[in-house]
């Protein structure tokens, strides 16, 4: 008998197995290597709040379309290619720890997780089928995730950290 995965579910699991790959990726750094500037004006931590900011727009984004509003990221503009965002939320967060980027980036998954789950019997499932705004929504993190692994993959061993 053959068992049909949620499709639901299956987005989250993508979501955590990126996630996972991106902490092994960041695990073991030392703490002053986290703050050097190595991607372009960021470093690691930014990178790491950059990922929680996104994620938890996401989020937001989705329970606005739970709720029958246009799903919309707080605070970004139509029109931005995102430096605009990216820059503005890299610099509300340059003064955080590394302790409070990883609590962000940790919260900012729950409250995803949490909006994808009330997808289901919330909106109609054709609206999260894949290709649909519902569907980039909730796979986004995941995708976000693998685009910056390997950069820091490549800088560790670079830097032979």
């Amino acid at each position: 008998m053959t068992q049909t995965v949620d499709p639901l579910d299956a987005l989250i699991e993508a979501n955590a197995h990126a996630r996972a790959a991106l902490l092994t990726a960041v695990d073991s750094l030392p703490a002053t290597r986290r703050t050097e500037r190595w991607y372009g004006e960021w470093s690691l931590r930014d990178i790491v709040a950059h990922l929680a900011v996104w994620q938890d727009g996401w989020a937001a984004a989705l329970e606005a379309l739970i709720r029958g509003e246009r799903p919309l990221v707080p605070l970004f503009e139509e029109g931005d290619d995102g430096s605009a965002f990216n820059t503005a939320r890299a610099a509300e967060h340059a003064d955080d720890s590394w302790e409070q980027v990883m609590d962000l980036l940790r919260r900012a998954r729950q409250r995803h997780e949490a909006a994808v789950r009330a997808l289901a019997g919330t909106v109609e499932p054709e609206r999260y089928a894949e290709g649909r705004t519902a569907h980039r929504m909730a796979a986004m993190p995941g995708t976000h995730d693998r685009t910056h692994i390997e950069p820091i993959l490549e800088w560790r061993r670079e830097q032979q950290l």
